[in-house]
């Protein structure tokens, strides 16, 4: 499974074509304009100190600047639109090719992490706000939902992990956990 540029770009054009508005009131629709950031940006704004400490290898690996939707933009975004309160969300979301179609990936960074605690706080509900907007995109959704930690906390959050699901099998069942090296790895590379 790769990324797809080209299908992340044409949801990006499309925003304001007619191919998505969310509705802000009886009379207006609110068209989403500036939901794209480039991969490489929003790592290191995820992370100033990751990427002093790898000195920029992994970011330099990434193939070409991809553009991605962040997905903080677009909540920000539709939430203005229906004057609501801002709804927590992932960070991001792009279009894979699996080969036979494509899919539409969520994820969160959690690359300013320096322990894991408790690594599944707050990711239902962001998961569950993430998809409601993403789902207006008209692409399928993967069914996992990846969170990307920072390379040397693997060990601890494997163990994190473990502990949570002897506690509860059924916990977390939509998430991906993945370092941020096998994650350019897996989609970028």
């Amino acid at each position: 499974m790769k990324f797809s540029q080209q299908e992340t770009i044409n949801i990006i054009q499309h925003r304001d074509n007619g191919s998505f508005y969310f509705p802000c009131s009886k009379k207006h629709v609110y068209s989403l304009g500036y939901i794209h950031c480039c991969l490489r940006i929003l790592i290191e704004n995820n992370s100033k100190e990751l990427c002093r400490i790898y000195k920029d290898p992994i970011l330099k690996s990434i193939i070409g600047n991809p553009l991605i939707i962040d997905m903080d933009k677009l909540e920000s975004n539709i939430s203005s639109a229906q004057k609501q309160q801002t709804r927590k969300s992932l960070d991001f979301y792009f279009v894979i090719n699996d080969g036979n179609d494509y899919l539409g990936v969520l994820g969160d960074l959690k690359l300013n992490k320096k322990s894991v605690v408790n690594p599944y706080k707050e990711l239902e509900d962001k998961k569950n706000n993430s998809k409601l907007n993403a789902n207006s995109f008209s692409i399928p959704i993967n069914d996992k939902i990846y969170i990307v930690y920072p390379d040397f906390l693997m060990e601890e959050l494997r163990s994190v992990l473990n502990r949570k699901n002897v506690e509860d099998p059924d916990i977390g069942n939509d998430f991906e956990f993945i370092s941020l090296r096998d994650f350019i790895k897996d989609f970028f590379i």
